[in-house]
């Protein structure tokens, strides 16, 4: 047969095994060419003879593979290395050949197919450092053969080529996850969660573990409502996963959001529906007033449902000890155990405890935002005659985040003129001088900060006081001088995020960007959850124009903490203008607008950018007359900002 029919019929074997192999081995480009310009005639047919036949031994690999002939398929492949040919494509193919032998032989142990798998893997590494798709099945061998080691060096590689390859993230954030190393799990996890489209498979299954990963993680670290978070988002991805169900449950239990945490319980096997499981079910049902008509039976093996049983047959001494040693083994919701201990306490005239337990109760539910239950049990706390000053700090506290200044005020200063806890005065008296700042008292704003500062000794106290002043100079354009007090505050703690985001602020501000840069890059280094900073970082990239991929995922990341965040939704607007891309830039904005309408905001301050954006925008989508529209509104809300004093806006007066 003509070695010209051979070759066509290689091509027709290489389309009909296709689904074998990956697109990338289907292209024959990536074959190396072995011809020369300026041979002879006789070399040069000598190459093209040669390259048909490579063509032909290649599509011969192929046909034996698709015939379940894997050992002389491999041969095919190791024949063309050893005639020369160099291609990355017949080296992934090869790999992923022994890795198929390695998964079906997997019960079977092989050691010398494993050698020999392993083998190829380290030459192709070494052969082809540069190429992502053949490092990515190599490193599928070393995992298979349990090489952790070598393949965590090997993801390392493929991250110095490409940072955002989902591949490398998601086995890189696994690794130190299951070496419970979780704060190094976390950056390659949130990478799999902005940058993987899940178009695939093995993206899907990355991108479903990697929120499930993140979820499990806040839960270790008691962030439930960052655990609730990314589990829910998990679940969008995939609801029939029953370890994630049964997790979210749980963490919804903690969280005290009885629906969800009965619809995820409930619905489980019954074989998934542990001791834990069962006990969370009978502790959610005790807290919303269920009768233990209500409770499912858990037999007589389970502290806290057995507590319940006895507390309504009116034993309540053994209902408590159940109670107790249920509290003390974690196996059930905080909150609602805490409740029954509560109630048995108060049952048995037990005062002392009973108020500690409420105190628990109060200082939990703060915890997990439910700050009108936390308010509730403090003032049970507070009502008892032998309450500790410490609880004014907490219910100030609360009043504070509420926005109830006159509340807020009264009890820090309960706090602060009855306590000598060293620990929360500072935090009190910065958070009076700030709130009587707001009042306009300005001497007793004076006064609080004056004691903040004699009494902050260590370095977290140092810290609050800088910053403080740092702000209240920062507030009224004093740069240099804001500058000074978070440089002292950096002194005292170097590697304080928030002092790092502040200082960068302040800088950006005095004109000092890379400077701010430098500072932010190590804000976000330092707490990868950091939005804030996250947000700046990728606006002030793309106010430079650079870095866009960067500042993308950055800003993706900050939307992830808070979706309709207007600063935040900005500066991804800005990126996509900035990209070039303005369909999307136009969605975006379109969403900030519909936020400025929904949420009024108090302030105006930042507005006169985000219309400088649209107006930008709309210049490049050549629409003048909204460009101008934009413009204007930002001039009304900053007249002298740099962005309009060109425009000529000031002949016509300021209006509304």
């Amino acid at each position: 047969m003509d070695k010209r029919c051979v070759f066509l019929l290689g091509i027709f074997l290489l389309c009909s095994c296709s689904s074998t192999v990956s697109a990338e081995v289907r292209d024959f480009d990536r074959f190396a060419q072995l011809g020369t310009n300026g041979d002879s005639p006789q070399e040069a047919l000598l190459a093209e003879d040669q390259e048909l036949e490579n063509h032909v031994i290649f599509a011969e690999a192929l046909r034996y593979w698709a015939d379940g002939d894997g050992d002389h398929a491999i041969q095919a492949l190791r024949m063309l290395d050893s005639r020369g040919v160099k291609s990355p494509a017949v080296s992934e193919t090869l790999l992923n050949y022994y890795l198929e032998l390695l998964q079906r032989e997997i019960r079977n142990s092989n050691p010398q197919l494993q050698r020999e798998a392993v083998k190829a893997a380290n030459d192709a590494i070494d052969a082809y450092p540069d190429s992502v798709p053949v490092l990515r099945a190599a490193g599928e061998i070393l995992r298979a053969a349990s090489l952790y080691n070598e393949f965590q060096e090997l993801l390392q590689k493929i991250l110095a080529l490409d940072s955002k390859n989902d591949y490398a993230n998601y086995f890189s954030g696994l690794y130190h996850f299951m070496n419970r190393d979780y704060d190094r799990a976390v950056p390659f996890f949130l990478s799999v969660t902005v940058n993987t489209l899940a178009d695939g498979q093995f993206e899907q299954l990355a991108l479903f573990n990697s929120w499930y990963y993140l979820g499990m993680i806040h839960a270790f670290g008691g962030r439930l409502k960052e655990s609730a978070s990314c589990l829910e988002k998990a679940h969008d991805i995939s609801d029939n996963n029953q370890d994630l169900n049964r997790t979210l449950g749980l963490v919804s239990a903690e969280l005290l959001e009885s629906g969800r945490a009965f619809e995820m319980l409930n619905a489980l096997p019954a074989g998934m529906k542990s001791d834990e499981v069962l006990t969370a079910l009978a502790a959610l049902r005790f807290w919303n007033g269920e009768t233990n008509a209500g409770i499912p039976d858990a037999g007589d093996f389970l502290p806290l449902p057995l507590a319940i049983s006895q507390w309504y047959a009116g034993e309540t001494g053994k209902a408590l000890s159940n109670a107790q040693k249920c509290l003390s083994d974690k196996t059930g919701p905080e909150i609602p155990v805490r409740y029954f201990l509560y109630r048995c306490y108060r049952k048995l005239g037990d005062d002392p405890d009973a108020i500690r337990e409420a105190f628990l109760i109060g200082k939990k539910a703060r915890e997990i935002g439910k700050s009108d239950l936390a308010l509730d049990y403090f003032r049970i706390v507070e009502a008892a005659s032998n309450s500790r000053p410490e609880i004014w700090w907490l219910i100030g506290s609360i009043s504070d985040e509420a926005g109830d200044r006159t509340a807020a005020i009264s009890n820090y200063r309960k706090f602060v003129d009855t306590s000598t806890n060293g620990e929360f005065l500072v935090p009190a008296l910065i958070r009076l001088a700030w709130l009587y700042g707001k009042d306009g008292r300005t001497a007793d704003e004076t006064d609080a900060i004056r004691r903040a500062r004699e009494l902050a000794k260590t370095l977290d106290d140092l810290v609050r006081v800088y910053n403080y002043s740092g702000l209240q100079f920062f507030e009224k354009h004093l740069w240099k001088e804001a500058a000074g007090e978070f440089r002292k505050a950096l002194n005292a703690k170097s590697d304080d995020p928030e002092t790092l985001y502040l200082y960068a602020t302040c800088l950006e501000e005095n004109g000092q960007r890379n400077e701010a840069v430098t500072l932010l890059e190590k804000a976000v280094e330092k707490n990868p959850l950091s939005s804030d900073a996250e947000n700046l970082l990728a606006y002030l990239y793309a106010l430079d124009n650079r870095n866009l991929e960067r500042a993308m995922e950055l800003s993706r990341l900050a939307l992830q903490a808070s979706s309709d965040n207007i600063a935040y939704l900005d500066t991804l607007g800005w990126i996509y203008f900035r990209k070039g891309d303005f369909d999307h830039s136009l969605e975006v904005f379109t969403r900030v607008l519909f936020e400025i309408d929904r949420t009024t905001p108090a302030s105006k301050d930042g507005l006169e950018d985000i219309y400088y954006h649209i107006g930008m925008l709309y210049e490049k989508l050549s629409k003048p007359a909204e460009a101008d529209q934009y413009y204007r509104m930002g001039w009304k809300i900053a007249p002298d900002s740099k962005y309009f004093r060109d425009r000529h806006y000031q002949d016509e007066g300021k209006t509304n």
